[in-house]
């Protein structure tokens, strides 16, 4: 079932905005790096100030990096000697000290040393030149004992209080566990997808959704599934309405063969499979065990308040590598984006599950992008819905590997459409 959110999340890749910077620069070479996201406790955390890269290493402005990680903003919390260029940094019972330009800093008076030294950088945005100290990101972070997680493709630095980073792996730990035992269970997917010309305004801009004409594009597929996967059964029903046009259609599994009629067909199309080619549809369940993939959940998420006693509520600014990957992957299109490519003004994840038995409710995907389109900028917004009854045995989607992958051809003919 996994394949239904990437195919899903192929689509909306199609329509995200390009962007990214290589880090390849000389050796010691400071290089501006403005679309660096910075994902503090869950939320995306903007700075004044652009971050800068120095081989390969992320630095930020001194006093908004501490301010951001919970440290005083005052000058007995952090101190700067403008002779020696030194600055000394208190919080609680941890002690900072680095020097401008040196790889040696001190943490409680014991020596470390760095990647990256701190550096003084000097930029001029018209209104004069102004340098400030920018310091190590994830030296500084870790010396707090903040847990540092650095995701490549969606260039992103997501910090977390390593307390809270190992609740949020024990939580979804006892869901994947809990999610293993499931062999049937019923499950619903709804994604909306719209595209708009943004327009001037006297007060502000404005997003004009019409997705009829110029730039506009609205998509909306919903999908009921019932899986047995102990029988290797499953039956499908999927509406997909694109450009105005409704296609419903669905599909049977059974017995090394699938069943499918659309909704302008009299009969069922069969299709069978060999038998090792079928019991990969409904493979056991595989650990997607992928390092990275699985510390951005840890790190991004945040365990919050549920009016719902009865519900365990995650959410934070998680950017889900590990799909869009695999949707790069699915939508083989020379038309698509590169990784590296990948760039979203906002990714936000929420999943709910059961407080009881750990297993999922809900996960919610909200994204939004703008890219400049041949009318002016155009605002892609999706939000995708992975359902699970209440009262019906569930699996939890985002942290299991399925093995159903309906319509992924068609979605990748759409996806190379809206690109071309």
């Amino acid at each position: 079932m996994k394949k239904l959110l990437v195919s899903a999340l192929a689509i909306i890749l199609a329509l995200a905005p390009l962007s990214g910077e290589a880090f390849a620069a000389a050796a010691g070479k400071i290089i501006e790096v403005p679309d660096i996201k910075i994902i503090i406790d869950g939320k995306l955390t903007p700075y004044a100030d652009i971050p800068i890269n120095i081989d390969g290493k992320n630095l930020l402005p001194l006093r908004e990096l501490l301010a951001s990680l919970g440290v005083e903003n005052d000058d007995e919390h952090i101190r700067y000697d403008s002779e020696d260029k030194s600055v000394t940094i208190y919080k609680d019972e941890t002690k900072i000290y680095m020097i401008t330009g040196n790889k040696t800093a001190y943490v409680n008076d014991s020596p470390v040393e760095l990647d990256v030294a701190p550096a003084f950088y000097v930029t001029d945005r018209g209104n004069g030149k102004t340098g400030k100290v920018y310091i190590p990101l994830a030296f500084v972070s870790e010396a707090l004992g903040k847990k540092v997680v650095w995701n490549g493709p969606s260039r992103t630095v997501l910090i977390s209080d390593e307390e809270k980073y190992n609740r949020i792996k024990e939580i979804l730990d006892k869901s994947e566990e809990a999610s293993e035992k499931i062999s049937k269970y019923k499950m619903a997917v709804d994604m909306d997808c719209r595209t708009g010309t943004v327009q001037a305004g006297q007060v502000g801009n404005s997003t004009v959704w019409d997705g009829t004409g110029g730039d506009g594009v609205n998509v909306s597929m919903d999908v009921r599934a019932d899986v047995d996967m102990s029988q290797k059964k499953m039956f499908m029903e999927m509406a997909l309405d694109m450009f105005g046009v409704k296609i419903d259609t669905a599909t049977y599994y059974a017995d090394n063969a699938s069943y499918t009629k659309t909704s302008d067909a009299q009969t069922w199309k069969k299709q069978t499979y060999e038998p090792e080619e079928y019991d990969r549809l409904f493979a056991e369940r595989v650990s997607t065990g992928v390092p990275e993939y699985n510390e951005l959940f840890y790190a991004g998420l945040d365990h919050v308040r549920s009016e719902n006693p009865g519900e365990i509520l995650l959410k934070g600014d998680v950017f889900l590598t590990e799909l869009l990957s695999e949707s790069l992957d699915t939508v083989e299109s020379g038309f698509m984006p590169t990784e590296e490519d990948m760039d979203f003004d906002e990714f936000n994840t929420e999943i709910s599950l059961d407080a009881e038995t750990y297993l999922a409710n809900s996960t919610v995907i909200r994204t939004k992008s703008t890219v400049e389109g041949k009318d002016g900028p155009v605002e892609t917004e999706m939000v995708l819905k992975l359902l699970f009854p209440s009262k019906l045995q569930k699996k939890f989607i985002l942290l299991s590997k399925g093995a159903v992958r309906p319509f992924c051809f068609f979605c990748m003919f759409f996806s190379a459409l809206l690109i071309d």
